[in-house]
């Protein structure tokens, strides 16, 4: 992701140059095998690495006297690696009723670095370890409830303490047709992605371990309610949400009003997801509806009163088909969004959002023989090449001591795709 910006603006030049290039890898070690009676268990090693580039230059100067307003050059790298070992167990004891259960041990490393005019601002290294066993109860009552009730344990060892994550769902079937399902959990994440906020309102995201003191550990209680209908290929399905979250993290920095520091906030969504989708011969179609809140509170807020995150869209639509016309499938699906609310001042309300529209397409052919399968594939993503402005592409530069200029950015251009997959 990059651009480049020389423009003048009113008696201004600004010249700005931002980049960024983030890299991601990795792999899994896999083997399961299959007792007697039922019995199953899995082993597996996995290793991931997500690299993050990020430069920014910026200099506006006053054309008609050749003095520097602003300048600005940021180089920073975020790592993230994760490795974890697995198992997992399966144990049957009734056709209608299955245990559960088996213990990960993952790491986190974090390193960031960053330096301004090539003066280092920032050296961190941090490895976060723990230990988690899980385990679950499937149950099925008379054909026709289902319910999950299971636990994580998680014992945090960078920070000696203990974690436990409840989970609970159910499944009631009402008649032939028709389900109402159920779900309440507890989630912890001892890795998050730290925002930080400068003097304009401009966002930028780093990757930081969760020491529970300045950063602690992102926790949240999720309630999910819902029914489905099906019958004769067709489903219909209405499901409504709430999650809240406790600590979140966020820098800022605003040096017109002393504020600098790490401040911690809270969060809320809520919401209601519509699924509406029908299966005819070799033809499968899908319409969705969401319409949802994203709101967040922190402690720098000069009211104490929720406003929105930059991740809330109020409205989003998405339209999908799929064609099987074996050996080849066609694909399209098309999103429609009302927007992100764009560059929120330090304290200042958001301002209007702008739409997001996507359209996307995929071929796939499928090729077999006595030794070799395998299938080719091509997609293109946002055919119409429209701009789709979120709050990761938006940015504010210095104008004036009380202007500022908007920068827009697009996210996915006109992307097509290529890729090969072969069984032996």
């Amino acid at each position: 992701f990059s651009y480049d910006i020389e423009e003048p603006v009113d008696n201004l030049s600004i010249t700005k140059n931002t980049e960024e290039r983030n890299t991601q890898s990795g792999g899994t070690i896999f083997y399961g095998t299959n007792w007697n009676n039922g019995y199953s268990t899995n082993f597996s090693l996995n290793y991931s690495v997500l690299k993050s580039k990020y430069s920014d230059y910026l200099l506006v100067e006053r054309t008609n006297q050749q003095i520097i307003k602003e300048y600005k050059d940021l180089k920073a790298e975020n790592h993230i690696r994760e490795n974890s070992v697995q198992v997992d167990n399966r144990f049957p004891v009734h056709p209608a009723h299955t245990l559960e259960g088996g213990m990960i041990f993952l790491s986190n490393r974090i390193e960031l670095a960053e330096d301004t005019f090539n003066i280092v601002q920032a050296s961190i290294r941090d490895t976060a370890r723990r230990i988690t066993l899980f385990f679950q109860d499937n149950m099925t009552i008379k054909k026709i409830i289902q319910v999950k009730a299971g636990i994580r344990l998680t014992q945090a060892l960078n920070l000696g303490k203990f974690y436990p994550e409840p989970r609970i769902s159910l499944s009631i079937t009402a008649g032939t047709a028709f389900k109402i399902n159920a779900a309440w959990g507890k989630y912890n994440q001892y890795v998050t992605k730290s925002s930080t906020l400068d003097d304009l309102g401009n966002y930028r995201y780093i990757w930081t371990i969760c020491d529970d003191e300045q950063i602690p550990v992102l926790g949240s209680y999720h309630y999910v309610l819902g029914t489905s209908y099906y019958k004769n290929d067709l489903t219909i399905s209405v499901e409504g949400y709430y999650k809240d979250v406790s600590g979140l993290t966020r820098y800022v920095r605003n040096t017109s009003i002393n504020l600098e520091g790490i401040y911690k906030g809270i969060g809320r969504s809520y919401g209601v997801d519509f699924l509406l989708k029908k299966d005819y011969k070799w033809l499968s179609a899908w319409l969705s509806y969401s319409i949802g809140k994203s709101e967040e509170l922190f402690e720098y807020f000069k009211k104490e009163e929720y406003r929105r995150s930059p991740q809330d869209q109020r409205h989003e639509v998405k339209v999908a088909a799929l064609a099987n016309l074996d050996p080849f499938y066609i694909s399209a699906d098309y999103v429609f969004g009302s927007g992100f609310p764009l560059g929120p001042g330090i304290l200042a309300e958001s301002e209007a959002d702008l739409t997001y529209s996507r359209l996307d397409v995929s071929f796939i052919y499928k090729f077999l023989n006595r030794r070799v399968k395998g299938e080719v594939g091509l997609s293109v993503l946002n055919v119409m090449n429209t701009q789709n402005i979120k709050y990761a592409n938006f940015e504010r530069v210095l104008n004036t001591q009380t202007n500022s200029v908007n920068i827009y950015s697009e996210a996915i251009p006109i992307t097509p795709a290529l890729y090969l997959k072969i069984a032996m």
